[in-house]
Protein backbone atom coordinates (compact mmCIF):
# COMPACT_ATOMS: atom_id res chain seq x y z
CA UNK A 1 0.00 0.00 0.00
CA UNK A 2 1.56 3.06 -1.03
CA UNK A 3 1.87 6.27 1.46
CA UNK A 4 1.79 8.87 -1.40
CA UNK A 5 -2.33 11.04 -1.33
CA UNK A 6 -3.28 11.78 -4.85
CA UNK A 7 -3.54 15.21 -6.27
CA UNK A 8 -5.44 17.23 -8.34
CA UNK A 9 -2.85 18.27 -9.83
CA UNK A 10 0.43 15.96 -10.68
CA UNK A 11 1.57 15.69 -7.07
CA UNK A 12 1.57 13.62 -3.99
CA UNK A 13 2.05 14.45 -0.23
CA UNK A 14 3.21 12.03 2.21
CA UNK A 15 0.47 10.82 4.94
CA UNK A 16 1.69 11.72 8.33
CA UNK A 17 1.80 8.35 10.85
CA UNK A 18 -1.59 7.85 11.97
CA UNK A 19 -2.38 9.40 15.63
CA UNK A 20 0.78 12.16 15.19
CA UNK A 21 -1.15 15.49 14.21
CA UNK A 22 0.48 18.54 13.65
CA UNK A 23 -0.22 19.91 17.28
CA UNK A 24 1.24 17.03 18.55
CA UNK A 25 4.92 17.82 16.23
CA UNK A 26 4.89 21.77 17.67
CA UNK A 27 3.98 20.77 21.18
CA UNK A 28 6.77 17.90 21.43
CA UNK A 29 9.23 20.72 19.73
CA UNK A 30 8.11 23.72 22.42
CA UNK A 31 8.97 20.76 24.82
CA UNK A 32 12.22 20.18 23.26
CA UNK A 33 13.02 23.71 22.99
CA UNK A 34 12.23 24.43 26.48
CA UNK A 35 14.41 21.72 27.77
CA UNK A 36 17.56 22.95 26.05
CA UNK A 37 17.00 26.16 27.31
CA UNK A 38 16.39 24.95 30.83
CA UNK A 39 19.53 22.92 30.40
CA UNK A 40 21.74 26.00 29.08
CA UNK A 41 20.62 28.53 31.95
CA UNK A 42 22.21 25.76 34.33
CA UNK A 43 25.24 25.25 32.89
CA UNK A 44 25.68 28.92 31.77
CA UNK A 45 26.11 30.34 35.87
CA UNK A 46 28.48 26.82 36.49
CA UNK A 47 30.76 28.50 33.86
CA UNK A 48 30.62 31.70 34.44
CA UNK A 49 31.67 30.59 38.68
CA UNK A 50 34.16 27.87 37.26
CA UNK A 51 36.34 31.20 35.42
CA UNK A 52 37.73 33.80 37.75
CA UNK A 53 39.07 37.15 36.87
CA UNK A 54 42.51 38.50 37.01
CA UNK A 55 43.07 40.58 39.98
CA UNK A 56 44.30 43.56 37.24
CA UNK A 57 40.67 43.60 35.42
CA UNK A 58 39.35 43.32 39.16
CA UNK A 59 41.33 46.32 40.01
CA UNK A 60 42.35 44.40 42.96
CA UNK A 61 44.60 46.31 45.54
CA UNK A 62 46.49 44.86 48.61
CA UNK A 63 45.12 47.76 51.21
CA UNK A 64 41.13 48.99 51.70
CA UNK A 65 39.59 51.40 50.29
CA UNK A 66 37.94 52.97 53.12
CA UNK A 67 35.72 50.61 55.16
CA UNK A 68 35.49 47.89 52.13
CA UNK A 69 37.53 45.14 52.53
CA UNK A 70 37.84 41.53 51.37
CA UNK A 71 37.30 40.53 55.16
CA UNK A 72 34.30 41.99 55.07
CA UNK A 73 32.94 41.14 51.43
CA UNK A 74 30.73 38.13 50.89
CA UNK A 75 32.40 36.53 47.61
CA UNK A 76 35.40 36.40 50.13
CA UNK A 77 36.13 33.08 51.53
CA UNK A 78 38.78 33.04 54.42
CA UNK A 79 41.40 32.75 54.36
CA UNK A 80 42.68 34.00 51.02
CA UNK A 81 40.43 33.02 48.81
CA UNK A 82 37.73 35.00 46.23
CA UNK A 83 34.56 33.38 44.67
CA UNK A 84 35.28 36.15 41.50
CA UNK A 85 39.13 36.89 41.32
CA UNK A 86 41.75 34.46 40.67
CA UNK A 87 45.01 33.65 42.88
CA UNK A 88 45.24 34.53 46.21
CA UNK A 89 43.65 37.93 47.91
CA UNK A 90 44.49 39.80 51.10
CA UNK A 91 41.38 40.07 54.41
CA UNK A 92 42.61 43.46 54.34
CA UNK A 93 42.86 44.11 49.93
CA UNK A 94 40.49 45.76 47.99
CA UNK A 95 38.85 44.83 43.89
CA UNK A 96 35.60 46.87 41.97
CA UNK A 97 33.48 43.57 42.58
CA UNK A 98 33.38 44.42 46.23
CA UNK A 99 29.87 42.97 47.91
CA UNK A 100 28.94 44.09 51.21
CA UNK A 101 27.77 40.90 53.51
CA UNK A 102 24.50 41.02 54.44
Amino acid sequence: MSDKVPCKTSCSAPVPPKGVSRRDVFRTGAIVAGGVALLSAGIAPARAQAAKMPKADALYQDKPKGDQSCANCSLFQAPSTCGVVDGPVAASGWCKLYQKKS
